[in-house]
């Protein structure tokens, strides 16, 4: 599960001097840890 606090330094002057492919690579696979750890809590509730 992700720690959102950990996510909280990454500010867009750090991610900024990462190239564009390595941030949208990062955001995708953030994203999609998001949707895998939270789906579930979802569905349940639903």
């Amino acid at each position: 599960m992700v720690d959102l606090a950990l996510l909280l330094p990454l500010k867009p002057s750090n991610a900024s001097r990462l190239p564009p492919q390595i941030t949208s690579i990062l955001s995708l696979s953030l994203i999609n840890l998001f949707i895998k750890s939270f789906s579930p809590i979802m569905l349940y509730y639903l």
